[in-house]
């Protein structure tokens, strides 16, 4: 009988083959970081219109009960209630 030996033998990428996975990982990172730098771009926009619309119900006295419709017009009292759930 013949005993085997597990010899463990170490084997490396071609160069080439090392460098295109390491860009496609680089590509993940960038698109994550650039999806990360989008939604903050979003939120900031979406605060930013929060603040505009803060500053109009200031500037014209508004209250909860008043709204203002797409063509710019001011309903006193005319704002829909919210679902109290």
């Amino acid at each position: 009988m013949s005993e085997e030996q597990n010899v463990n033998v170490t084997e490396k990428l071609q160069e080439v083959d090392r460098m295109v996975l390491e860009l496609a990982k680089q590509r993940q990172l960038t698109a994550l970081a650039e999806s990360k730098t989008a939604l903050a771009r979003c939120e900031l926009a979406e605060l930013t219109q929060k603040y505009i619309v803060l500053q109009v119900y200031v500037k014209y006295s508004l209250t909860s009960s008043d709204s203002i419709d797409e063509t710019g017009s001011i309903l006193r009292g005319g704002a829909v209630k919210p679902d109290s759930k």
